[in-house]
């Protein structure tokens, strides 16, 4: 299966691009519950977005509504 991340919200491209929600929270050191969280609501909480697009290339204005 093909997965279409033009499409896909900031951090599902971020999870896509890291492996999977456990794999990223790894990388950006948080609980696997954050970046669940992060999933719901569509959007990385703001002191963790640099971290995020660092380790996903993910562009930060993707991933928060803080940084449009």
């Amino acid at each position: 299966m093909t997965t279409n991340v033009k499409n896909e919200s900031g951090i599902q491209q971020a999870v896509v691009i890291a492996g999977s929600q456990s794999e990223l929270a790894r990388k950006v050191n948080v609980v696997p519950q954050t970046v669940q969280k992060w999933v719901e609501s569509g959007h990385v909480s703001p002191a963790k977005v640099k971290a995020v697009e660092k380790e996903t290339g993910v562009p930060r204005e993707k991933l928060c509504r803080c940084c449009l």
